[in-house]
């Protein structure tokens, strides 16, 4: 068997036991954050920002900090709209 079909196989059986078993997927922390807070309405994001994620069994702990300089509704819209 050649290195390509031994490859395009190894490939195969990898992605037929994903559709199975699932899996991991490594992104920023920052990003799942944002993603969170584009959930908010704009007079929530102007004054608060979230600091920090803690998983706590089935549920997800969201840190809320105030904000120093609020957010201008050009900030808002660019950052999250």
């Amino acid at each position: 068997m050649s290195d390509k079909k031994k490859s395009i196989d190894f490939l195969q059986i990898t992605k037929d036991a994903m559709e199975h078993t699932g899996f991991w997927v490594d992104r920023p922390r920052s990003s799942v954050i944002r993603a969170i807070e584009m959930g908010f309405v704009d007079d929530v994001l102007r004054s608060w920002m979230i600091t920090d994620v803690v998983m706590n069994q089935g549920r997800v702990l969201l840190k809320w900090e105030k904000r120093v300089i609020p957010l201008t509704d050009q900030e808002i819209k660019a950052q999250y709209r």
